[in-house]
C-alpha cells in the first residue's frame, strides 16, 4: 500500500519509488523517452524438425515448439537512460521500465509485473556517467549456456553495429570465469571498460547515452544466427571440419544427471562404435569448439556440456539422454538451429504423461543399453 501511494506521486523513480510506466522497446514513445530503436534483424517464423525417437510417438512436450517466432533483434539507444540491479533492468529518462530488455529468473521470467524492481520503495541514487555505456548484464551471466547463448550474442550485435568499439563502459554481470575472460579476449574487449554488477543487487547507473541490445532468444530457445556467431568467434574458418570424432560427454564430475551405469555405456560405445569419453569442463572454450566442430556424433546425459552443440558442423548426430521427469527442449531447438540430427531417449523409470505430468530435476540416468543400440541404428551410425 505504501509503495502504491508513493508511485502515485508524479516524480521520477530516480528520487523515490519504482518506475511509473512500462513498455516493450517497440512500444516506447521514442520522442518522450529520448530513444532510438535500431533494427538489427527482422522477426522470422521457425518450423522445427521433430526429434528422432525409438518411441511409438514423439514425447508430448516437444509439441509446443514445433512452430515458433524468432524475435526481432534491435539495439535501443537512450539519452539519460538508467540501468538498475544485477541483471540490468533498463529505465528510460521519462521513467518507463523497458520490459523485454529487463529480464529476471523466477516468476518474473514470464511476468514482468513480478520483477524485483516493483518491490523497492526507493532505488539507490544512480551513479552518473557522462559518457556512453552498453548494457549486457543479464540473469545467468555466470552460467556457461547463458553466457554463450544470451550474453555473447548481445556483445556481437553491438560489435557489428560499431558500438562496442566506441562505448566508454560496458555493464555486465561478470565472475571472471575462464570462459568469460576468453570470450572478451577474442572480441578484443578492454576489461577496464567493464562495470561489474555481479555483487550489487541494488546497482543503479544513469548514462548520458545508453546502448541496450535485445535478448537474442526467447527463453528456452536458441536461434541459428546465435550458433553462427559462436562459431565465428571460436572457429578458424580456414580449417574445415574433419567430422571424425565420436564423443560421449560425461557428467561424472558434475552435480546431478549422471549416468548410473556409465562404465557399461562407455564400454559399449567404445567397443562397438569407436567413441571416446570426454569431460567438457576440462577443456578451454576454444578447445571445446574445435572438438565439437570435428564431431560426427555426440552422446551423453542431458546437461550443460551440450551447450557446445553451438560449435558442431551441420549433420552431426546428437543423442540426448534424459532421466524421466527432468526434460527440456533446449538442446533439441539448439540442434535444429545448427542443422544437426537430434535424437533423444529416456532412462529407466516412470514416465510423465499428459494426464499425470511431473518434474523431478537433476535425477540420474539409468540407461537401457538395448534402447541405445536401437537408437544408434535408427540414426544410421555405422559401427567402427
Amino acid at each position: 500500500m505504501v509503495l502504491k501511494a508513493v508511485n502515485a506521486v508524479p516524480i521520477s523513480s530516480s528520487v523515490i519509488g519504482s518506475p511509473r510506466k512500462t513498455a516493450t522497446a517497440a512500444q516506447l514513445n521514442l520522442k518522450q523517452s529520448q530513444a532510438e530503436y535500431i533494427t538489427v534483424r527482422k522477426a522470422a517464423e521457425i518450423v522445427e524438425t521433430p526429434p528422432v525417437t525409438i518411441d511409438s510417438e514423439v514425447f508430448f512436450k516437444y509439441e509446443n515448439f514445433y512452430r515458433r517466432t524468432e524475435p526481432e533483434q534491435f539495439i535501443l539507444k537512450l539519452a539519460n537512460g538508467r540501468v538498475w540491479g544485477r541483471n540490468g533492468a533498463v529505465i528510460t529518462t521519462d521513467d518507463v521500465f523497458v520490459t523485454d530488455v529487463s529480464q529476471e529468473f523466477g516468476p518474473a521470467k514470464f511476468d514482468s509485473s513480478l520483477h524485483s524492481i516493483w518491490r523497492r520503495l526507493k532505488l539507490k541514487k544512480p551513479t552518473e556517467v557522462n559518457g556512453s555505456v552498453a548494457v549486457v548484464a543479464a540473469p545467468g551471466g555466470n552460467v556457461y549456456a547463458h553466457w554463450l547463448c544470451d550474453i555473447m550474442p548481445r556483445l556481437m550485435m553491438l560489435k557489428a553495429a560499431g558500438i562496442l568499439q566506441k562505448v566508454d563502459k560496458i555493464v555486465m554481470s561478470f565472475g571472471w570465469l575462464n570462459w568469460q575472460v576468453e570470450t572478451l579476449d577474442r572480441l578484443g574487449i578492454d576489461k577496464t571498460k567493464i562495470i561489474n554488477t555481479i555483487d550489487d543487487t541494488e546497482f543503479h547507473l544513469r548514462a548520458k547515452t545508453l546502448y541496450v541490445p535485445s535478448y537474442p532468444n526467447v527463453h528456452g530457445t536458441v536461434n541459428g544466427w546465435v550458433c553462427e556467431t559462436a562459431r565465428n568467434i571460436y572457429i578458424d574458418k580456414q580449417h574445415p571440419s574433419k567430422k571424425c570424432e565420436r564423443l560421449y560427454v560425461s557428467r561424472a564430475k558434475a552435480v546431478g544427471r549422471q549416468t548410473t551405469n556409465e562404465e557399461e555405456v562407455v564400454s559399449f560405445l567404445e567397443k562397438e562404435y569407436g567413441f571416446k569419453r570426454i569431460f567438457a569442463e576440462e577443456y578451454s572454450t576454444s578447445e571445446k569448439a574445435r572438438v565439437f566442430f570435428d564431431a560426427e556424433c555426440i552422446v551423453g546425459p542431458h546437461g550443460g556440456g551440450f551447450t557446445n552443440l553451438l560449435f558442431c558442423s551441420p549433420g552431426c548426430k546428437v543423442v540426448d539422454m534424459f532421466p524421466p521427469g527432468d526434460f527440456t527442449t533446449y538442446f533439441w531447438v539448439l540442434a535444429n538451429a545448427n542443422k544437426l540430427e537430434y535424437a533423444y531417449f529416456f532412462g529407466k523409470g516412470q514416465m510423465p504423461t499428459r494426464e499425470k505430468d511431473y518434474i523431478q530435476r537433476n535425477q540420474n540416468v539409468d540407461v537401457d543399453i538395448e534402447n541405445l543400440k536401437t537408437l544408434l541404428k535408427k540414426l544410421n551410425l555405422p559401427k567402427r
